[in-house]
């Protein structure tokens, strides 16, 4: 199932419940007083904002690539919302309609109630099939060619190493330098210096627990978890000891976060 499919369904399932509220009014009034469908639409603008907070937050949409911001945009932020936004509106005109003959009745609520269940159990199972292939022809590019899609991430990975490289060298923490970043195609390097320590006083096995750490680390953390492993990037962290001697390269790819 596409990964945006439970939280519509979420978000349309809650929407229903200021609806339930709205048609409450209506029967202790014994007449249409309101339209509770617009209720359900004031509760959907406010999820939504919420979310799109949540997505803010994140840090999903920060990055150099307009076209996955904006893909990102669409699909965690835009898309949650249309489809109940569309199936509000569509109740609220059919409520408009039929309000004087029905809209206080003990029955119009249950009824409405399920047509809204049907949809959104048909509109999941589109969302379920279509999804991926969506996913796939949007990273494909607008000339169906993926070499394009490649060639855009390539191009706003060298743009992050430009734009990082323009604040180095940098120090990490009381261990650590940063003093270079440079991107090669789908790959993006960072050069460190140990500043306390030489090559020869680590042993074999500090090295391999420093590099578990390392990719433990990466893939632990959302902004780079989401935004580079996730969408193909290969990740290259070298270390040296405090006189640039190597000590070790580790390359971090999405499957090693699995």
């Amino acid at each position: 199932m596409d990964s945006t499919t439970p939280l519509i369904l979420a978000i349309g399932l809650l929407t229903l419940v200021p609806v339930g509220l709205g048609y409450v009014v209506n029967l202790i009034a014994r007449r249409p007083l309101v339209n509770p469908w617009f209720f359900g639409i004031g509760a959907l603008a406010l999820l939504g904002a919420g979310n799109a907070w949540l997505v803010i937050r994140s840090g999903l949409l920060n990055t150099a690539d307009p076209s996955l911001q904006g893909e990102r945009f669409g699909e965690h932020v835009v898309g949650p919302v249309v489809l109940p936004l569309l199936l509000l509106l569509w109740q609220a005109r059919r409520f408009s309609r039929r309000g004087a003959e029905a809209g206080a009745a003990k029955g119009s609520f249950v009824g409405a109630l399920g047509i809204t269940a049907a949809f959104a159990v048909v509109m999941a199972l589109v969302i379920a099939v279509s999804g991926p292939s969506i996913r796939r022809a949007g990273l494909t590019g607008k000339g169906g060619s993926s070499g394009d899609g490649r060639s855009r991430r390539s191009a706003a990975l060298a743009k992050v190493a430009a734009e990082v490289s323009l604040t180095l060298p940098r120090v990490v923490d009381d261990e650590t330098e940063l003093f270079g970043v440079t991107a090669e195609g789908d790959m993006l390097a960072y050069d460190y210096r140990m500043l306390n320590t030489l090559k020869r006083d680590l042993s074999a096995e500090d090295v391999d627990t420093f590099r578990a750490g390392i990719i433990k680390h990466a893939c632990g953390t959302q902004t780079t978890r989401e935004q580079f492993l996730r969408q193909g990037v290969l990740l290259r962290h070298r270390y040296y000891d405090r006189v640039k001697e190597l000590i070790t390269s580790i390359e971090i790819a999405w499957k090693d976060c699995a």
